[in-house]
């Protein structure tokens, strides 16, 4: 039996959660690049508050390492959705 799609999506996202939860903190672009998958997951499952907010942790991560083109990517990515 599959589950229903809003809890299948709550598993998505609460396995995308974790999966940026543990990345080390050494990784920023990539703890980055899951957030902003992250925040697809959560788009999709009806939460835009989180959604953006997983975006603008992303941007910020990616500013602070000096990947613009990353940061330009996930504002354009939250632009287009």
């Amino acid at each position: 039996a599959r589950a229903p799609p809003s809890r299948a999506r709550s598993a998505a996202a609460d396995l995308g959660i974790e999966a940026v939860r543990l990345v080390p903190t050494e990784m920023p672009n990539r703890r980055a690049d899951l957030l902003v998958e992250l925040a697809e997951i959560l788009r999709a499952s009806g939460d835009a508050t989180g959604a953006t907010r997983s975006i603008g942790e992303a941007v910020n991560l990616y500013e602070r390492k000096g990947n613009l083109v990353g940061a330009a990517r996930a504002g354009e990515h939250a632009r287009a959705t």
